[in-house]
């Protein structure tokens, strides 16, 4: 993991209660059907980014506050790909929905 994420990772855990179980879940669901470390990274930095944003564990956010955090995504995505021909305008939001997606019905369940 980079420091980068760690530290979003520690303001997490320290933030919002309950965050550190939720990568604990997270992490054995992972290890649990073998998938990579990489995935486990990739995942985790993910639901940090979209928990610190609205100060809230992952579960706990509604579907108005998860269309809010794409349509975040997608413009930002949108300003990058006018910025960097290379970058594809729905890569990003489109993974980050696939993953809200997976947590709630694979690791909340």
């Amino acid at each position: 993991m980079s420091k980068i994420t760690e530290t979003k990772l520690q303001i997490a855990c320290n933030q919002i209660p309950g965050y550190f179980e939720v990568t604990q879940m997270l992490q054995q669901y992972i290890l649990i059907n073998g998938l990579s470390e990489a995935t486990f990274s990739s995942y985790s930095r993910k639901l940090v980014d979209l928990a610190l944003y609205f100060n809230k564990l992952p579960e706990n956010i509604t579907e108005d506050e998860l269309r809010e955090y794409l349509s975040l995504l997608i413009k930002q995505a949108c300003a990058l790909y006018f910025r960097h021909f290379n970058i594809y305008k729905n890569e990003k939001p489109a993974r980050a929905f696939r993953l809200i997606i997976f947590y709630r019905v694979f690791v909340t369940s």
